[in-house]
């Protein structure tokens, strides 16, 4: 009897990815409450990195929803190779968005 996936792997997956998801969320607020607190106005440049973080959010929402959608019994454990490409190009949104802040908010 063959496994689709290790057992356990598809709730780390998820937790990795929801955990993820909401650090991001946190950094949307926290940088678009943050420049209406402060008063200063938007600029085109918060749009670098405001897009990417959107995409991130999306991409590691969608992990769960992919690592646990029903395939053929041929091709078994392929969704969870899609929950982790999802994972991974949702972190890798995650840190050019971080790394595309850090470099507006030191040119401002």
């Amino acid at each position: 009897m063959s496994q689709k996936h290790p057992d356990g792997s598809v709730q780390a997956l998820s937790s990795a990815a929801i955990g993820q998801f909401a650090i991001m969320i946190a950094f949307i607020g926290y940088t678009c409450y943050g420049a209406a607190a402060v008063g200063t106005n938007w600029r085109a440049a918060d749009l670098l990195f405001l897009i990417p973080a959107a995409l991130s959010c999306l991409f590691l929402a969608a992990v769960p929803w992919r690592a646990t959608q029903k395939r053929d019994p041929e091709d078994t454990g392929k969704s969870i190779d899609a929950g982790r490409c999802c994972l991974v190009t949702g972190t890798i949104l995650m840190f050019v968005t971080l790394l595309i802040y850090f470099i507006v908010s030191v040119t401002r």
